[in-house]
């Protein structure tokens, strides 16, 4: 089996799609995002797996996708993000990946949230 980065540097026809889901540190994400951006061709899609609950991912698809002039159409399915490159997006796309990054962002806040309200309402009970 080999590594994404010589999988990357033995590869070179054009990628409609790729699915991106190895290791969770952001400078392993980061890497095989630069490693496979160049290769993906304009209309194609980057897909990546857990953007919503892993930190590495997460930025990377933040930083690299949401904030980027490179894609449009972006979506999420559960831990899932994917995208469309493009050579510019326009002004309505950034808009829109703006929008949908502040709500990922809400959701992941309110799912870090529950979690500690249950335990408060759950000592709150035993101490009754």
């Amino acid at each position: 089996m080999e590594t994404s980065k010589e999988a990357a540097k033995n590869f070179s026809r054009p990628v409609e799609l790729i699915f991106i889901d190895g290791a969770h540190e952001y400078r392993f994400v980061k890497q095989d995002f630069e490693l496979w951006f160049p290769k993906v061709v304009d209309g194609g899609v980057m897909a990546f797996h857990d953007t919503t609950n892993r930190y590495g991912p997460g930025k990377v698809v933040k930083d690299l996708v949401f904030q980027s002039n490179y894609f449009r159409n972006v979506g999420i399915v559960d831990s899932i993000t994917f995208a469309e490159k493009t050579k510019e997006n326009s002004a309505k796309d950034r808009l829109r990946n703006k929008y949908l990054l502040s709500l990922k962002s809400s959701r992941e806040l309110a799912a870090k949230l529950r979690p500690a309200r249950l335990k408060k309402a759950i000592k709150k009970r035993i101490k009754k």
